[in-house]
């Protein structure tokens, strides 16, 4: 049986894990992408993963519905990844990025050696700007957070937002036109 987020929540208020498992299921990948994204190796990424599904587990009757459920788990996340880098858990790199296309798409081996590049390329575009703007850029576009959303968890003010999507659209493109001459990036 699949519930809904409201009743997945009133559940795992209540202590019932077997909702926890089924959250781990629902937000488990999108947990763990934004760790590697934010710690860059995949072993403090899936530390960190863990930590977060406990800090959501011992706090969930602190989420009061204000915002989206899936905001408060990128928040939990989103710190939870500062703390390990505060912690100096380890030494950032920047590690090929891992296929991150979901099972099931059905594409040609060219299509998928072509996906996976231009997502490496980009990943590496926002592994080049300012870490300001790329966490702005992640939130705005794969996290598909509104700028008011992304204004209200960073604590700055919506006008700031928007400065830092377009001066990290221009640097993007810039290094993008400058490094891959020729490809369409638009």
């Amino acid at each position: 049986m699949i519930y809904n987020e409201d009743t997945l929540i009133d559940r795992l208020k209540r202590g019932d894990t077997q909702a926890m498992r089924l959250l781990i299921k629902k937000y488990g990948t999108y947990v763990y992408t934004l760790s590697l994204r934010i710690l860059k190796k995949k072993e403090p990424a899936e530390e960190a993963a863990q930590d977060v599904f406990i800090k959501i587990y011992r706090n969930i009757n602190q989420f009061a519905r204000r915002a989206r459920f899936s905001t408060w788990i990128y928040t939990i996340t989103y710190r939870t990844c500062l703390n390990y880098l505060q912690r100096n858990v380890y030494i950032a790199e920047n590690p090929a990025r891992e296929n991150q296309l979901e099972a099931g798409i059905d594409e040609s081996a060219d299509t998928l050696l072509l996906n996976n590049e231009r997502e490496k390329i980009i990943w590496d575009a926002l592994d080049k700007i300012p870490e300001t703007q790329a966490r702005t850029i992640t939130l705005y576009y794969l996290q598909q957070l509104s700028v008011n959303e992304i204004s209200k968890m960073l604590n700055i003010p919506p006008n700031t937002v928007k400065t830092l999507l377009y001066r990290g659209r221009k640097a993007m493109a810039d290094h993008l036109s400058r490094h891959y001459k020729g490809e369409e990036w638009a």
